[in-house]
């Protein structure tokens, strides 16, 4: 990405948001302007570097909304001085008003919401699985690795698969369906052998497989070993 991209990333992220964000925040800084410095430095640094990700510039923001907070203060009594007959009360309700109204239109979005998690169905199947008594191995097809919630959720030690095509091992392996008795992919996948049975779908996005009889390990396969290979 270029040097900019972060700036074009916020602008998709907050829109119109970011102006009284930058406004409260630089109102704020007056009082302590060398607090604002820390994010600049963590902004310059990593603008400086091509591989950009939003979460890389997470330690700037308890900066930034800080001095957001410290201007919102600071705002609120200019205004009760320039209108000492407005009602304190109802000046500081507008005021924390607009903010919350301003979190919960940028949660709601397209841009944050798809992030809370961004493939609801596979974090509801793989909390499914975690009570499948008879899972001894999961196979996971037709999503990035990334975007699977693992462990954190199956709570299983079971091995997990992805079945990626561009995967040459996985290419060159005989039979890795008897790897795994369960399958999630996408709905109107094609299944790896004519055992697997849908058991259920996650609205129209996944579905849930299973095959009756145990599993074969192909410890060379799995999820870990896949990482390696791709070194992604």
């Amino acid at each position: 990405s270029p040097w900019y991209g972060y700036i074009g990333d916020y602008v998709l992220a907050w829109s119109g948001f970011l102006v009284p964000l930058a406004a409260f925040t630089v109102y704020g800084a007056r009082r302590a302007p060398a607090v604002l410095l820390v994010p600049l430095a963590i902004f310059a640094a990593h603008s400086l570097i091509g591989h950009k990700e939003y979460r890389f510039l997470y330690p700037a923001l308890p900066f930034i909304l800080l001095m957001a907070a410290v201007g919102t203060a600071d705002f609120v009594e200019a205004m009760k001085r320039a209108w000492p007959l407005a009602n304190n009360r109802v000046l500081l309700v507008a005021v924390l008003a607009g903010w919350v109204a301003t979190s919960l239109s940028l949660a709601l979005g397209d841009k944050f919401r798809s992030q809370i998690s961004p493939a609801p169905a596979l974090l509801t199947a793989f909390t499914d699985l975690r009570g499948e008594t008879a899972l001894c191995g999961l196979g996971v097809a037709g999503t990035r690795w990334y975007r699977i919630d693992g462990y954190a959720h199956l709570h299983r030690d079971v091995p997990i698969y992805i079945l990626d095509p561009a995967d040459d091992a996985l290419a060159a392996a005989v039979n890795v369906s008897e790897a795994f008795n369960f399958l999630l992919a996408p709905a109107g996948a094609t299944m790896p052998g004519p055992r697997f049975a849908t058991v259920r779908c996650y609205s129209d996005a996944y579905c849930l497989h299973k095959r009756p009889g145990r599993c074969v390990a192909a410890p060379e396969l799995t999820i870990n070993r896949y990482l390696e290979r791709i070194d992604d």
